[in-house]
């Protein structure tokens, strides 16, 4: 499905350019417009009907994400370049025909919801309580996974993210918001008392070694909290 300039009808159909509109409009429904695009409407609704389906199945395979990519489901539809106004079409067709909903960045099928089944969601709980007690010794997602095996745990990860039961310290640390609160005031005590100070200072300090200190001063830095000095950090927030 690729649409076709409407520039192009004079040529494609031996008429003038002032009666192109006319002829548009005399096509009727079974041409979709929309800028200077014109798309069949019976093949726009299959393309339709088929990234309903794309969506399904995303579903299927991933029932802990709330949806599909918006960009990853426009990049499924065939067409060639500089015509992404089309796969526009296509899009608020499905939407129309409610085969669709999008929202923000994300597309999926009407009403959708995470499911959770009775044991992914007692993983799920698990995870909360080990990454709540944890406090500032947050494990990692692969010491996670070896913990569950074979549950989806990045997965369940991401609905806690979601749920705002925990935040990413990176791609590989999560914690909870209490900790990371706490974590951040007595960062700024430290620094306000002992200046810039290096990690090692702040790990005699907090009394974490390296593997679980690092990873939070390293989120410090990337909100804008503290900044490198020399072979230290110094509290900017």
């Amino acid at each position: 499905i690729s649409g076709v300039p409407s520039a192009d009808l004079p040529v494609r159909l031996g008429i003038l350019p002032a009666d192109v509109s006319g002829v548009i409009a005399a096509a009727g429904k079974p041409v979709l417009t929309s800028d200077q695009w014109l798309v069949w409407r019976p093949a726009a609704a299959q393309e339709a009907e088929r990234l309903g389906a794309a969506v399904a199945a995303h579903h299927e395979a991933h029932p802990l994400e709330t949806g599909m990519s918006l960009q990853a489901l426009r990049a499924t539809v065939d067409v060639p370049p500089g015509r992404e106004r089309v796969v526009d079409l296509v899009i608020e067709l499905a939407v129309r025909k409610m085969l669709l909903e999008v929202a923000g960045g994300l597309v999926r099928r009407p009403g959708w919801k995470p499911a959770l089944g009775a044991q992914v969601d007692g993983v799920k709980a698990a995870l909360l309580d080990r990454i709540t007690r944890a406090r500032w010794e947050i494990p990692t997602t692969a010491e996670l996974e070896r913990q569950w095996p074979g549950a989806p745990v990045r997965a369940l990860l991401s609905h806690l993210v979601r749920e705002g039961g925990i935040e990413a310290v990176d791609q590989e640390h999560y914690a909870t918001p209490g900790a990371l609160v706490e974590f951040r005031e007595a960062l700024r005590g430290a620094l306000g008392e002992l200046g810039a100070a290096t990690p090692a200072e702040l790990r005699d300090r907090f009394g974490l070694t390296r593997k679980y200190l690092i990873p939070l001063l390293e989120w410090a830095d990337r909100r804008g909290m503290t900044r490198r000095k020399g072979d230290g950090r110094e509290w900017i927030a």
